[in-house]
C-alpha cells in the first residue's frame, strides 16, 4: 500500500513473491511499471501488478484477499487511520 515508484515491490517480486502494488500517484505507478518492464532479473520472479488508485476505495482490491499488506512511509498521508485499519482487515486473508 503506497508503493510509490515500486522499489520494494520489485525486490519482493524478485524474491519469488506475488506482489500487487497500489499508489494514488500515476507518476509513481508509471515509474514502477517502467522498472518492472525493464527488469533484467525477470526470470523466476513472482508476479508483479501495479494499480493506480486509492487504497481505501479502489474496487480492484476488494475482489481479492492478501496474505500481507506492507506499507512504508504512507500511513501519515491518510486522515482517518481507523479506515485504513478496517481496510487492512477487509483485505487480509
Amino acid at each position: 500500500m503506497g508503493c510509490g515508484p515500486g522499489y520494494m515491490s520489485l525486490e519482493l517480486a524478485r524474491s519469488g513473491i506475488n506482489v500487487s502494488g497500489i499508489d494514488i500517484s500515476s507518476d509513481c505507478i508509471d515509474v514502477a511499471k517502467h522498472f518492472s518492464d525493464n527488469d533484467p532479473y525477470k526470470k523466476g520472479r513472482g508476479s508483479l501488478n501495479y494499480i493506480c488508485g486509492d487504497f481505501l476505495s479502489d474496487k480492484t482490491l476488494s475482489n481479492k484477499k492478501y496474505d500481507v499488506i506492507l506499507t512504508l512511509g504512507a500511513l501519515h498521508h491518510f486522515k482517518d487511520q481507523l479506515s485504513v485499519a478496517n481496510q487492512f482487515n477487509n483485505l487480509l486473508d
